[in-house]
């Protein structure tokens, strides 16, 4: 993706400089670009975990070298084209004077504010859910060949579902602790143990882990409230 970086802003007009980890990745772009010149700001694109993120830059700081997080949702294709949403965190004079920049390097910049570890976190969130989801599809197609349904027939069904909702309906309930139930965990842990049931013995990504959160819960004397209650501080 640091590829594709490079050479859309290449196309765009801009001088590139080059530092990579991996030296033989960025050796085929050398030959275009010069050294880092002292005091140049340095913005990290790199999915980090937030604390140590928070502390990198507090040592740069420290060092006179102003530093933003600009974690990215892309493919390398969306960075050689500016497509996709970057996020950014860091300090607000640094994110103005390189916003421009930024901006020109994706579809959507979203400032998250001065704690660099806002931007490193809601990355992570972000892949959360994407790894859930596919997770979640994972089982959703395990049970369907468990039955003899045609992948091919579930995917367009589950778009007409539209199961994202839930982040705008029940997830609005977990962020503010509502648990009053529309569904109940204890009716939706018996739906868990048929879809247990129809996958048989073929291997479950998310299902027996979300099983286990809900027999904790209802073991806590939560059978009743809303099945957002898995997402409950234990």
């Amino acid at each position: 993706m640091g590829t594709g970086f490079v050479r859309g802003l290449l196309a765009r007009g801009h001088d590139v400089t080059v530092w990579n980890r991996s030296a033989d990745k960025a050796r085929p772009l050398a030959a275009a670009l010069p050294a880092l010149a002292e005091g140049v700001p340095v913005v990290d694109f790199t999915t980090t975990a937030p604390l140590p993120t928070r502390a990198r830059g507090a040592r740069l700081a420290a060092a006179g070298r102003p530093f933003l997080h600009a974690p990215v949702f892309m493919t390398p294709d969306h960075a050689l084209k500016a497509q996709g949403l970057m996020l950014c965190a860091g300090p607000e004079d640094a994110h103005a004077t390189l916003a421009p920049e930024l901006a020109a390097m994706t579809g959507t910049l979203t400032y998250l504010g001065p704690d660099l570890a806002r931007a490193a976190a809601f990355k992570l969130f972000g892949n959360a859910m994407f790894f859930a989801v596919v997770g979640g599809l994972a089982d959703v197609l395990t049970m369907a060949r468990a039955v003899g349904i045609e992948a091919n027939d579930v995917i367009p069904f589950l778009s007409k579902l539209n199961p994202a909702r839930q982040i705008d309906v029940r997830g609005a309930k977990m962020a503010r602790g509502d648990y009053t139930a529309s569904f109940e965990l204890a009716m939706a842990r018996k739906d868990t143990r048929l879809m247990l049931e129809t996958a048989g013995d073929a291997a479950l990504v998310v299902l027996p882990a979300i099983a286990a959160r809900m027999d904790a819960a209802i073991a806590a004397g939560h059978g009743r409230d809303d099945l957002a209650v898995m997402g409950r501080a234990r």
